[in-house]
């Protein structure tokens, strides 16, 4: 996916959905994205996050929700590719793992917020 596509998509999650902060990953082009994205969003701050290890953690959960059919059953998971792509597994690991941290810091408060509620506080 092209920069172009991803800051697109980001444009239109900023504008429907308020977000306090944009997660990214800190390795595969994340230096670039980070750049144009602080840039581009300079009222969310963007956060680089460590993906060390998300990738294996994505794979595993995959197999968890997709479990091997057939004869793939019988060769061991560490073993196998998902058949199709599984960067939204990473992304979601990525995302938990920041919220477990960040979330400690802040006493353990919950950081979802909705646009709603960004309007009802006064926020913007």
């Amino acid at each position: 996916m092209g920069t172009s596509v991803v800051v697109e998509t980001v444009r239109t999650w900023v504008a429907d959905f308020a977000p306090e902060r944009i997660i990214l990953g800190n390795r595969t082009g994340g230096r670039d994205l980070f750049q144009e994205l602080s840039g581009r969003f300079p009222g969310v701050p963007v956060v680089a996050a460590p993906e060390a290890g998300t990738t294996l953690e994505a794979r595993v959960r995959y197999f968890q929700d997709h479990p091997p059919q057939g004869w793939r059953r019988l060769l061991p998971r560490s073993m196998q590719h998902p058949p199709e792509p599984y960067d939204d597994y990473a992304a979601i690991v990525l995302m938990e793992r920041y919220w477990a941290e960040f979330g400690a810091a802040r006493g353990g408060k919950n950081l979802e917020k909705t646009s709603k509620s960004r309007e009802d506080s006064g926020e913007t």
